[in-house]
């Protein structure tokens, strides 16, 4: 039998056409992504949060976790999120927001009281997600450790704040004021 080099030549600019195609159907819209780099530090306990969960406004993805780390010399916990630049962050042409308008929007987003906080993804798992919410009403506080890259103020979650809110409460002093207020 012979072998036809034009036959392996066919076969083989086949098989890269058919890599190539199936990279732009699979992967095209994670290997070209233009994103745009956030850091948060947490006080709290990240237990649940994973690389590769969702940072979200108000239900919509706006990018992913990409690297959860403890920085030396702080009790934080940094939470590095990639967001994707591009329409559905702000009201920029389809082509996306630039790096610097991406940041400009960001720190106004800030300023105005765009706050991290941790949700919960999953109550069956205890996986956690990256929430963003506005509260004008919290000061922002920063760490200022994430170099260059912009940082995001963080909230504690719904539960470490019912949680403080609970400890304020002086519940030796209840019996006494349950027998005030019986003999009233």
């Amino acid at each position: 039998m012979k072998v036809h080099p034009v036959a392996i030549g066919a076969f083989a600019a086949g098989a890269v056409a058919l890599a190539i195609a199936a990279l732009f159907i699979f992967g095209a819209n994670k290997l070209f992504a233009r994103t745009f780099p956030v850091i948060m530090f947490f006080d709290e306990n990240v237990n649940g949060l994973t690389v590769g969960a969702p940072v979200s406004y108000r239900g919509l993805r706006l990018g992913q976790v990409t690297e959860i780390h403890s920085p030396v010399g702080t009790p934080r916990i940094a939470v590095v999120a990639a967001l994707e630049r591009g329409p559905r962050f702000t009201r920029r042409s389809a082509a996306g927001p630039s790096t610097g308008q991406m940041r400009h929007t960001m720190e106004e987003g800030i300023t105005q009281g765009l706050r991290a906080q941790l949700a919960l993804q999953s109550l069956l798992t205890g996986q956690l997600y990256v929430s963003l919410v506005l509260r004008p009403d919290t000061p922002a506080s920063l760490a200022g450790l994430g170099g260059g890259a912009l940082e995001i103020p963080t909230i504690p979650t719904i539960m470490a704040q019912l949680e403080a809110g609970l400890a304020k409460v002086p519940l030796v002093q209840l019996p006494k004021y349950l027998s005030d207020t019986l003999e009233g």
